[in-house]
């Protein structure tokens, strides 16, 4: 009959594709809050063969090796409360969680700051890096910055304002990319560089703080404090644990790389991870925030079949990619950033294999907070953080041949990490759920780990908690 007619009969394939996303909130939701973190992205990148030569390999180690401290700080200065945020039924209670976090993180920002102030001589020489001393109290103060973005973006994405956190990350970028052009053009070397980050971080958290003014309702009564504490206990027993293994793990590889090689060698590893990290920070920061509510609220027997998708989906999006960036990082390293950065690209290849299995565990990271299996994961965790380290400590000939072999084994073990998602997917689709959970929250929750963000991201917008790796 020519009356009838399939709703997309005639039309290509672009058009379907265009039908399918259209339907998917999943995909809207990441695409809203990916086209803000693209253009907060392409900032840095399009200044980054400027900045690149401002600064020498060694300020930039300087920088780095400062901001790996800042990032260790940032992962447990909230007792991972922050994390919270998103799960409770009642605003009030979310409400409540958010001021939990904003006062442990405000507490223990400057205790650990005052102390870096007093020992700042001994941790400096320490770490291979007097350049350093001047600067170690200011580390408190930069970590109190990224965690209140931290908490406000969890906020924003409890609420679904993922337009809102985009925006954000562009005014981020544009503060803290102008801070340090600013900075270099005066040539004020690693300082440029350190004040930037703290400029842009406070920018962040006032653009935050003024935007969700409305939804949070400062001063308006909310969930009793003590209640909220005892609620979500399991954060600070279990979760931050964990997380500062991770933290210990990537941020303590730099801080070795600091002290066994120079900082002009942190600097060009620095500057190969962070050149690497935005183009998967792109896609992954926005997934996994996403993901994360979905997962959430994924019902028994769908979790396995939801992570499959994620793993297969990340894995066949990221081979060309990262063939490319293994092809081309040697030589246009040099090209784009200048000849001193030479050793940088070399860098860049051999971290493929680490930071291609990155990408693809990255989306389902927060799977062990939902699904309880966090004593897992903090076992796992042990070898996975003493493993970059004994490398580093054990084979420190010269910096290239242990970046291989650290990537090496890095991709090896993050192997291991899928199949313990796998596992625990499986074993929470089986689970009759019965008297689980002692949270709030449309699905189970406990605690368990997700990665931040390399805090130490000079030519990169960095969102506070934005999941970076595969743990």
């Amino acid at each position: 009959m020519n009356g009838n007619h399939s709703p997309h009969r005639g039309e290509g394939p672009i058009a379907l594709l265009r039908a399918r996303l259209v339907q998917s909130d999943f995909l809207k939701h990441v695409f809203t809050l990916m086209s803000g973190t693209a253009l907060a992205q392409i900032i840095p990148i399009l200044a980054s063969p400027i900045i690149s030569r401002m600064y020498t390999p060694h300020e930039v180690g300087v920088y780095t090796a400062f901001m790996s401290l800042v990032a260790m700080l940032m992962t447990i200065a909230t007792w991972r409360y922050d994390l919270a945020i998103v799960l409770p039924d009642e605003v009030e209670d979310a409400r409540a969680l958010a001021r939990v976090a904003t006062m442990l993180s405000t507490v223990t920002c400057a205790l650990v700051g005052v102390g870096l102030l007093i020992a700042a001589g001994p941790i400096s020489a320490a770490l291979g890096s007097p350049d350093l001393k001047p600067w170690l109290a200011g580390v408190g103060v930069v970590a109190w910055a990224y965690s209140q973005v931290a908490v406000l973006s969890y906020w924003c994405n409890r609420n679904r304002e993922y337009r809102l956190m985009g925006s954000n990350r562009v005014v981020q970028a544009v503060a803290t990319t102008g801070s340090q052009l600013a900075g270099g053009a005066v040539a004020l070397g690693a300082t440029g560089l350190i004040v930037s980050a703290l400029i842009g971080q406070f920018i962040a958290a006032g653009d935050l703080f003024w935007r969700t003014r409305r939804t949070m309702r400062y001063g308006k009564p909310v969930t009793g404090l003590k209640k909220v504490l005892i609620e979500h206990k399991k954060m600070p027993l279990i979760s931050t644990p964990t997380a500062a293994l991770d933290s210990v793990r990537l941020n303590g590889t730099q801080l070795m790389i600091n002290a066994f090689f120079s900082a002009a060698a942190l600097g060009q590893f620095g500057q190969a991870w962070r050149m690497l990290q935005t183009p998967v920070g792109l896609v992954n920061a926005s997934v996994s925030q996403v993901f994360f509510e979905r997962l959430t609220r994924t019902p028994r027997g769908q979790m396995l079949k939801i992570v499959l998708q994620s793993i297969r989906r990340s894995a066949a999006l990221g081979v060309a990619p990262f063939f490319l960036i293994w092809l081309a990082s040697p030589s246009l390293f040099p090209l784009v950033f200048g000849d001193q950065w030479g050793l940088a690209g070399l860098i860049a290849a051999a971290l493929v294999p680490w930071l291609y299995m990155n990408f693809i565990t990255s989306p389902i990271s927060f799977l062990f907070i939902v699904v309880q299996r966090q004593g897992v994961l903090f076992w796992f965790s042990l070898p996975f953080t003493a493993t970059p380290l004994w490398v580093i400590w054990t084979f420190h000939s010269d910096i290239l041949s242990t970046v291989a072999l650290l990537s090496g084994t890095m991709a090896g073990l993050l192997g291991v990490y899928l199949l313990l998602a796998l596992w625990a997917a499986r074993s929470y689709d089986r689970e009759s759920g019965a008297g689980e959970s002692d949270t709030q929250g449309p699905a189970p929750f406990g605690v368990g780990h997700a990665t931040g963000q390399d805090a130490g991201d000079y030519l990169a917008s960095a969102d506070s908690r934005e999941p970076r790796d595969g743990t």
